[in-house]
């Protein structure tokens, strides 16, 4: 987990972000099944609260 934590920006306004094992358990259910985000389990939180965080992830990281 260390080796990751660099790529998870702290987050500094805002509702408190989910866990950094919780989006990287989502960010690997999706890459094992191929699957769409619109299909991520419930397990894993709010499917809209996920995407808009992966994708401020991506755009900030470029």
């Amino acid at each position: 987990m260390t080796q990751i934590v660099s790529y998870f920006p702290k987050y500094r306004t805002g509702r408190p972000p989910k866990s950094n094992r919780t989006m990287f358990n989502a960010i690997l259910w999706i890459a094992r099944n191929g699957a769409p985000w619109f299909e991520l389990p419930k397990e894993h939180g709010s499917r809209k609260l996920f995407t808009a965080t992966f994708v401020y992830d991506v755009t900030a990281s470029c």
